[in-house]
């Protein structure tokens, strides 16, 4: 157990742990991301008062132009919904931690590839946290929130995301 739970009141305890289990992280990780997420509202103009996105459902396209759709769910993350029909979860943790990662860094690339992204991108540090990289959905929403931008390298592969002023 992490020195600074020792100290917790037992009450608090008992939360954390509950909505680390909604959020399928650890306690640890689930304590961090609430970090990350307050010192990202706190230094960015444009955060949301919930930490992930403002809208309620909406639907946007990936960087390679494929639509989704989205929506919020009760946990406070997302349902994702594929132009096909496939869906699937977005945990509320997840875009804390990308827009963490976005912030700390300021431009990086987006790393799309769901099972093996680029080392050092974004999609390589949410695979590395949740063991599942939703870069190519979460990047897209940020963007149309006007938290970040993308851009296409010339190398007409790799897409960089940069934190927006």
């Amino acid at each position: 157990m992490p020195p600074f739970l020792l100290n917790m009141p037992d009450q608090l305890k008992v939360r954390v742990n509950e909505l680390a289990k909604q959020d399928e992280v650890s306690t640890t990780q689930w304590i961090l991301l609430a970090l990350a997420e307050k010192v990202g509202e706190r230094r960015s103009s444009r955060a949301r008062a919930d930490g992930v996105h403002s809208k309620k459902k909406g639907s946007t396209t990936t960087v390679k132009g494929n639509e989704f759709s989205f929506e919020k769910n009760s946990k406070g993350g997302l349902w994702v919904e594929s132009s096909t029909g496939s869906r699937w979860d977005v945990p509320a943790g997840q875009f804390a931690f990308a827009k963490a990662i976005i912030e700390e860094h300021g431009r990086l690339e987006m790393g799309g590839s769901r099972d093996q992204p680029k080392k050092g991108s974004l999609g390589a540090k949410l695979l590395s946290q949740f063991k599942v990289n939703n870069a190519s959905y979460i990047v897209p929403i940020l963007r149309d929130e006007k938290f970040c931008s993308v851009e296409l390298a010339s190398d007409g592969r790799t897409f960089w995301v940069t934190k927006n002023p």
